[in-house]
């Protein structure tokens, strides 16, 4: 069986969780800085890279090299699907309470009630095929849960949050969605299989809202021509 090991943040979510701890010591307020809403205030470069992250066209080939393999069991299947629903709703309780963008927090609340209701599913399905959710030896999902939830914690209220967990949503989705499809083929349970296929047009429309309100921020934080 093949080794399973669950991602860490990706390198554009991990550097943005950094570069705003960093601005709680260094960030400048002058007028120009709060006009760019530059994570790092003293470099437009910077500030351009990051927003323009939150919403990527695609970012399937940044967490390709980082997520985990997809379970080949159906104990790993119902148990990564369970883990990664936790994983959303956890970040999401934390998001609530700091973003700022009301489209955003709305779909944050979206995100923690949909992922709710699919780990309930996911363990109901456990229950009634009497398969008890079994993570792979080598599994740290649960390790990186709270790992993330710790940084999230830690990162203060803000437009640099709001772009923060814009990215973590398209990085988590994009991720999620490639997982699913790769756990389907690999399920031998048709109701495994079943569950796995009604997730992913949710996952799908999850990623696509995300890449949505990622543009909409950007737009917003353009420095005026």
């Amino acid at each position: 069986m093949s080794p399973v090991t669950r991602r860490y943040p990706s390198p554009r979510v991990a550097t943005a969780l950094a570069l705003g701890f960093a601005c709680l010591a260094g960030c400048a307020t002058d007028d120009a800085a709060a006009r760019r809403d530059s994570i790092v205030a003293a470099s437009e470069e910077a500030y351009k890279a990051s927003h323009a992250a939150s919403a990527p066209p695609d970012t399937t080939a940044a967490t390709a090299a980082t997520h985990a393999p997809a379970p080949v069991t159906d104990n790993n299947i119902l148990a990564r699907v369970a883990q990664d629903d936790r994983l959303e709703v956890q970040v999401a309780g934390v998001a609530l309470g700091k973003i700022t963008s009301p489209a955003l927090k709305n779909f944050a609340r979206e995100i923690r009630d949909n992922h709710s209701a699919g780990e309930s599913d996911a363990r109901k399905l456990s229950q009634t095929l009497k398969l008890p959710e079994q993570p792979a030896a080598t599994d740290t999902t649960k390790a990186h849960q709270q790992t993330l939830v710790a940084q999230f914690t830690k990162l203060p209220k803000g437009t640099t949050f709001d772009t923060t967990y814009v990215r973590h949503l398209v990085d988590g989705h994009t991720a999620m969605l490639r997982d699913i499809r790769a756990m389907e083929a690999k399920a031998t349970h048709a109701e495994v299989k079943k569950l796995l296929a009604a997730a992913a047009p949710e996952v799908q429309r999850h990623l696509n809202r995300a890449r949505e309100i990622g543009r909409a921020l950007t737009a917003a934080k353009k420095p005026a021509s």
